[in-house]
Formats: structure tokens, sequence, C-alpha cells
């Protein structure tokens, strides 16, 4: 009875793969526009050429298999990916999080499309916005939005990167303002 006495399973899980399609349950671990962890299954769907991709989940986060005394929320998310014929990837991603220890509950879309992807240069632009809403008080919605770039290279021996990323006020991603 006592919580100091209660069992740990962290980091398992269990996945079937197929040639199109999977599915994932135990401890999910993701690493988005928000974090995104805990016990729950992931669903998801590879294209022919592995170009095109669907990804869905929904975990409690809780990191312990067997439960916890704490209720730290859910969340939920899906997660599409495209490249076409020129090699541009299209990524888009939409969270939803559900957490009572921060007393908010939010959701997330972020999306990016890669505008150059030569053999020596790289770049992609992202776009975001969000809404995040305080539980203990419904009319208190607070909208939000993110631009960034990504531009990586190599010219001769010397190689370069540069990220940037501006977001408002209130974004629920972990690159909040």
């Amino acid at each position: 009875n006592s919580i100091n006495n209660k069992p740990l399973l962290s980091n398992t899980w269990i996945n079937y793969d197929g040639k199109k399609a999977g599915v994932t349950a135990g401890n999910i671990s993701e690493n988005l526009e928000s974090f995104f962890n805990g016990r729950g299954v992931k669903f998801y769907a590879k294209g022919d050429e592995e170009s095109h991709n669907l990804e869905a989940a929904m975990v409690q986060k809780s990191y312990n298999l067997l439960g916890d005394n704490l209720d730290y929320g859910y969340a939920a998310y899906a997660k599409a990916s495209l490249k076409d014929s020129s090699g541009r990837q299209y990524n888009s991603t939409l969270i939803f999080d559900y957490s009572p220890l921060e007393q908010s509950r939010s959701l997330l879309s972020s999306n990016s499309v890669s505008l150059l992807n030569k053999k020596n240069l790289l770049m992609s632009v992202n776009v975001g916005a969000g809404l995040s809403q305080n539980i203990l008080n419904n009319d208190d919605i607070k909208p939000s939005f993110s631009l960034g770039t990504n531009l990586s290279g190599s010219y001769r021996k010397f190689n370069f990167s540069s990220n940037n990323f501006y977001s408002t006020a209130y974004y629920p991603g972990i690159r909040g303002g």
C-alpha cells in the first residue's frame, strides 16, 4: 500500500511491423514540437517507397507501465510526411496535450517544408500555431504562432549551419516564447 513499494516498469514496449503498417504498445517516446512521453499505443502506415508516412499515437503521461498514483494527464498526436518527385519533404503534425498539473490543455499544429534539397545546401521553413487553455477558466484561451528556418550546407572544407526560430507568448511547443 506504500508508494515506495510499488514496482516500476519503464522503457518497455512491443512492436509489430508489417510491410505497410505497424503498431507499438507500451512506453511511447517521440521528439516532436512538444515532448511526447508516456504509456500508450502508436499506429503507423508507410507508403511504397517510404516517402509517404502516417502516424498517430495516444499516451497517458506515466512512465510506469504499471501505473502511478498521480494524474499527469494525456496527449495525442497525428503526423504525416510526404516527399514529392523533386525531393521536397513536407511534414505536418497535430498535437493535443492535457496537463492537469500545469492546469492547461493545448492544441499545436507544426508544419515544415524543405525549400532547397541540394547536395551541399539544405533549407527548410517551419510554421506553427497553437491554442492554450487554462482548465480552471475555459474562457482563458491564448492563441500563438511560430516561424523558423533551418539552413545547412558545405563549401569546400567548410560546413555551416543556422537554425532560427521565433515564437509568440503562450506557444505550447518546447521552443515557446
